[in-house]
C-alpha cells in the first residue's frame, strides 16, 4: 500500500491517497505544541510597584491631557482635555493594535494644527502613572478613582 501526500488545504488538514481511496488527516496537534502562552510569561503586567520610582511622560508642546468620556467606534472617542474642550480624537493606524482604550482611561493627545476640535491620541497613562500626575498637578479630576 503506498500513501503519498497530493496537497496541502489548510495548514491543518492534509489530504493523503492511500490505494484509490483519499483521506483527510487533520494535523491540527502538531502545530498546537509549538502554541506559547503569552500570558503567563514572567514579569507581564507587574513591572509597576507601589513604593518605586515611577517615570511620567509630561505633555510637550500642544499636547494636552485627557480623560476619554465616550467611545464611538472605528478608533474614535470623545476625550475631555485639561483645557476645558471635548475633542473628537482618533487612534492612528501605527498605534491601533497596541493601544487599547476604554472610557475613563487617562491619555496624552496632540490636537490637530488645523481644527482644534480634533486630535490624535498619543499614550495611554497606567493607573500608577495617572496618580503621579494627580500629584505633579497636571490631572485635575472630580472622580475618586486615582
Amino acid at each position: 500500500m503506498v500513501v503519498k501526500r497530493i496537497w496541502q488545504t489548510t495548514k491543518i488538514n492534509t489530504i493523503y491517497v492511500v490505494g484509490n481511496n483519499y483521506k483527510l488527516k487533520n494535523i491540527f496537534h502538531s502545530m498546537a505544541k509549538n502554541f506559547k502562552d503569552k500570558s503567563r510569561q514572567n514579569g507581564s503586567n507587574n513591572t509597576e510597584t507601589e513604593n518605586g520610582i515611577v517615570r511620567v511622560r509630561l505633555p510637550r508642546g500642544k499636547q494636552i491631557i485627557g480623560v476619554i468620556s465616550q467611545r464611538l467606534g472605528n478608533s474614535r472617542m470623545f476625550v475631555s482635555c485639561m483645557d476645558g474642550k471635548t475633542r473628537n480624537c482618533r487612534v492612528p493606524g501605527s498605534k491601533k493594535r497596541g493601544l487599547w482604550l476604554r472610557e475613563d482611561d487617562i491619555i496624552l493627545i496632540e490636537p490637530w494644527e488645523f481644527d482644534d476640535d480634533k486630535g490624535d491620541v498619543e499614550y495611554k497613562y497606567t493607573p500608577n502613572e495617572a496618580r503621579k500626575l494627580k500629584e505633579l498637578g497636571y490631572l485635575q479630576t472630580s472622580s475618586e478613582e486615582f
